[in-house]
């Protein structure tokens, strides 16, 4: 979805439930800040086109506040409180984007700036990264998403090349 280690404020976690197929579960939403939004994040979230002016690349000054809907499928998410930190990592699976993204010009910033805020959600994990998150808010973490299924074809040449031992398909 994004480069790797994108710098997020962790602004609020909720602990609630959610019911699916009457079975109710814990989970975590984590809200975070997203300050600046480049116009390469906000064209990961395909929606560059209305938050950004296809000549000058500069934010809409006509936007004040907008809540898009956005699509992204299950994603890894991985914690770090530093880009270099390879150690202490959090890696959290099947970690749903909500599908409502607000974003904000800053209006009073030199050049525009887009400030968004994103929700993730996600099971609860085990007890010592949940104390982790809980003891994030309101500090800058470094995030990594990755889709949690990739590309099943993630090379061109795989395409077109057969299964071993076939020579052709009908």
């Amino acid at each position: 979805m994004f480069q790797p280690n994108v710098q997020m404020l962790l602004t609020n976690v909720e602990f609630t439930t959610e019911t699916v197929d009457e079975e109710t579960r814990r989970i975590v939403v984590c809200t975070f800040q997203i300050t600046p939004l480049t116009s390469a994040q906000a064209d990961d979230l395909h929606v560059r086109s209305v938050l950004f002016d296809a000549t000058t690349g500069q934010p809409k000054e006509a936007i004040e506040t907008i809540v898009l809907q956005v699509d992204v499928p299950l994603q890894q998410l991985t914690f770090a409180m530093a880009p270099d930190q390879t150690d202490r990592r959090i890696v959290i699976r099947d970690v749903q984007l909500d599908k409502k993204v607000r974003a904000k010009i800053k209006h009073d910033r030199d050049p525009l700036m887009v400030e968004a805020t994103v929700k993730v959600s996600f099971h609860y994990p085990t007890a010592e990264e949940l104390l982790y998150i809980a003891n994030g808010v309101n500090d800058s973490h470094y995030l990594t998403f990755e889709p949690e299924q990739g590309d099943l074809l993630d090379d061109a040449e795989q395409v077109d090349q057969l299964r071993p031992g076939i020579f052709a398909e009908h």
